[in-house]
C-alpha cells in the first residue's frame, strides 16, 4: 500500500465528505427555504426589494439595515403570505437589521445559528435569497468561501452580491447559517474620456463585480439577542 496509493484515498474519502455534506444540505432544502422571506420596504422616494430570514418562532428577521432603515417593512414568507413588519434594531456600521412580524398569527420556522469562527476558505456555502427582486424571488445559489477576515473582517464568497440579494443567509454544509450577505462597498476609480481633442481624466465611484461579501454571523449575537424570548 505505497503513498500514492494512501493519497488517492484521502482524495476519495474528502471527495465523499463533501458530496455527503451537499447532499445533506438538499435534503434540507425544503426546511430552509421556509425560513427565508422577501423584503419589499417602501420610502417615500422609492422602494427597496431584499432578502431576510427568520431567526425566532415570534417571527423576528434578520437582515441587512440598509434595506430597511426608515422605510415601510413588507414581509412574504415561501408559502406566499404577505404581512406588515416593524423595525427593532438597525446597525449602520456591521449593516444589520432586525424586524418583526406584526401581530403574528402563528408560530414561524425559524433556522439554526452555526458559528463563523469555524469558517474557512474553501467550505462549501448555499444561499438562498431574491436576487433582483420578486423576478427571481428564492433562487438556491452554491459557491465558497473565497477568503476570510476581508475588510471590517468579512468573509468573501464565490456568489456574486446581486441587487435583492442583500440580507441573504449564508448556509454551511449543515444546514446552519455562517453569515450574512451584504452589499458590495463602492470604490473610487478613474476615467478618460476625450474632450475637445483633450484627455481628460475623472473620478467616478464604482462597485466590485463577480465577488460576493457576507457578514459573520458572530457579529450578529448581540441583535439576535433581542429575538430571545
Amino acid at each position: 500500500y505505497n503513498t500514492s496509493e494512501e493519497s488517492a484515498a484521502q482524495t476519495a474519502e474528502a471527495i465523499a465528505d463533501e458530496e455527503s455534506q451537499s447532499n445533506m444540505v438538499t435534503s434540507k432544502l425544503g426546511q430552509l427555504d421556509n425560513a427565508v422571506v422577501y423584503l419589499y420596504v417602501e420610502f417615500e422616494e422609492g422602494e427597496v426589494e431584499g432578502s431576510g430570514f427568520i431567526v425566532s418562532e415570534r417571527g423576528h428577521i434578520l437582515t441587512n439595515a440598509h434595506i430597511i432603515e426608515g422605510g415601510y417593512v413588507y414581509v412574504r414568507t415561501y408559502d406566499g403570505t404577505q404581512y406588515r413588519a416593524e423595525t427593532i434594531k438597525t446597525d449602520r456600521e456591521l449593516d444589520l437589521g432586525l424586524v418583526r412580524i406584526v401581530s403574528a398569527p402563528k408560530k414561524f420556522p425559524a433556522v439554526t445559528i452555526g458559528n463563523s469562527d469555524d469558517a474557512k476558505r474553501g467550505d462549501q456555502i448555499t444561499v438562498i435569497g431574491n436576487p433582483l427582486g420578486a423576478r427571481f424571488e428564492h433562487s438556491v445559489l452554491t459557491g465558497i468561501i473565497s477568503g476570510s477576515n476581508r475588510e471590517k473582517g468579512l468573509l468573501q464568497l464565490s456568489i456574486p452580491t446581486y441587487g435583492g440579494l442583500s440580507g441573504s443567509p449564508v448556509f454551511d454544509s449543515r444546514g446552519k447559517v455562517i453569515a450574512i450577505m451584504r452589499s458590495l462597498p463602492a470604490f473610487l476609480t478613474t476615467q478618460e474620456i476625450i474632450v475637445k481633442k483633450e484627455l481628460v481624466e475623472f473620478g467616478a465611484v464604482a462597485k466590485a463585480h463577480n465577488i460576493g461579501l457576507a457578514v459573520p454571523i458572530n457579529y450578529a449575537r448581540t441583535i439576535l439577542d433581542l429575538a430571545r424570548p
